[in-house]
C-alpha cells in the first residue's frame, strides 16, 4: 500500500457502555474524562508518551476516529512527569520525509528520510529539550445521533534532540484509551497509567468495537488486537517501542 493511501485511511474505535456506566461517567461531580495516547516506534527508547487528547463529551454509543496525518514539532519545554509540552515550532510532514529544523524552530521539509518513518534533523548546534510528532488533523469524536465535535489534540510523544542530531520515529496505529477522573491537559508527559487502559491495535482493520464498565474496566472479547493494562503501569514501555 502506498504512503498516500495509508495516510488517507480513517480509523475508528466504537465504545459502548455496560450498566449505569455512562450515567456515572457523565456525573459532573465525578469529573471523568476519556484520555487517549498513541504509540510510536523509535530506535532510541529515551522518549516519553504524552496525552494525545481528552474529552468529557460522553454518549451512547461513542466513537473515536482519526486520520493519520502528522506534524513534526520541537519544543523548549523540558520532558518531566506532569509537564505540558507545547510546540515552539512545527511543520506538516509525511512518512519518509525529514524536517530540517533550525535554532528557532523553522526549516524545510524534504523528501528524504528513513523508509516508513518520519525524521527530524536538528541543523543547529543547540539542543531542543523536546521533539516528536503531533496529529496533523483534529480527532473527530462522534456523539450518538451522528453529532460530531472536535477536541484539541496534543503531541503523541516527546524525545530530546541534541544539536546536529537526528530523531527517527515511526507512527503506529495503536491507541491506548482510559477513563479517569481529574483534568490532565493534552500534551502532558505521563509516566504511569492513572486508570485501567486498553491498548487497541488497528493493524489490518479500520474499526474496532469495545465495551467499558466503570467497575470491571474493558471488554474486547479477548481478541488478540487488544491488551488491558492496570492503573499505575509504566506507560513508556507500552507506547514507545523499538
Amino acid at each position: 500500500m502506498s504512503n498516500e493511501l495509508q495516510e488517507a485511511n480513517t480509523f475508528r474505535v466504537n465504545i459502548s457502555f455496560k450498566g449505569d456506566t455512562l450515567e456515572r461517567l457523565a456525573d459532573p461531580m465525578q469529573e471523568y474524562f476519556l484520555y487517549a495516547f498513541k504509540a510510536v516506534r523509535a530506535p532510541a527508547l529515551r522518549g516519553q508518551p504524552t496525552v494525545w487528547f481528552r474529552t468529557n463529551n460522553f454518549s451512547e454509543p461513542m466513537s473515536v476516529s482519526w486520520t493519520p496525518e502528522y506534524q513534526a514539532y520541537v519544543s523548549n519545554d523540558e520532558i518531566m512527569g506532569g509537564a505540558t509540552i507545547g510546540a515552539s515550532g512545527e511543520a506538516p510532514i509525511r512518512i519518509e520525509q525529514t524536517w530540517q529544523v533550525n535554532s528557532v524552530g523553522q526549516g524545510p521539509v524534504v523528501n528524504e528520510g528513513r523508509a516508513g518513518a518520519i525524521s527530524i534533523l536538528n541543523t543547529a548546534t543547540r539542543a531542543w529539550p523536546a521533539s516528536g510528532l503531533k496529529q496533523g488533523a483534529k480527532s473527530q469524536l462522534a456523539a450518538s445521533g451522528g453529532q460530531a465535535f472536535d477536541e484539541d489534540t496534543g503531541p503523541l510523544c516527546a524525545f530530546g534532540l541534541n544539536g546536529l542530531n537526528l530523531n527517527v520515529m515511526l507512527p503506529v496505529e495503536k491507541v491506548l484509551l482510559m477513563f479517569a477522573t481529574g483534568q490532565v491537559d493534552t500534551g502532558t508527559v505521563i509516566f504511569k497509567a492513572f486508570a485501567p487502559g486498553l491498548m487497541i491495535d488497528m493493524t489490518g482493520a479500520n474499526l474496532r468495537e469495545v465495551q467499558f464498565d466503570l467497575d470491571k474496566a474493558w471488554d474486547w472479547g479477548n481478541e488478540s488486537w487488544g491488551e488491558q493494562f492496570p492503573a499505575n503501569e509504566d506507560l513508556a514501555p507500552i507506547l514507545i517501542t523499538p
